[in-house]
């Protein structure tokens, strides 16, 4: 069901091979564009200090939603505590 779903919002045959010439095609931007479109998704909270890989700015968020806030995750702030506390030299 989900391919089927899939390539009706992408407007293709529901193959996965056509599914993925789509995204190829389209590119990321306009992909996530669609599917925010389509899940009527108006804010986005993005936690921007994550240090995972392929993670976009802040503001490239922007084209996808209106409206784009910014969290702090804990686990975040606190990994970077504890780093900057364990390189103090002590003595």
């Amino acid at each position: 069901r989900s391919l089927r779903d899939i390539a009706a919002l992408y407007d293709c045959d529901p193959s996965l091979e056509k599914v993925e010439e789509f995204r190829r095609a389209q590119g990321l931007s306009s992909i996530t564009s669609k599917c925010f479109q389509a899940a009527n998704i108006s804010a986005l909270v993005v936690d921007d200090v994550s240090t995972l890989d392929k993670t976009l700015e802040l503001e490239s968020h922007k084209a996808f939603a209106p409206k784009v806030y910014r969290v702090v995750g804990i686990e975040t702030l606190a990994e970077t505590i504890i780093n900057e506390v364990a390189t103090v030299d002590l003595d």
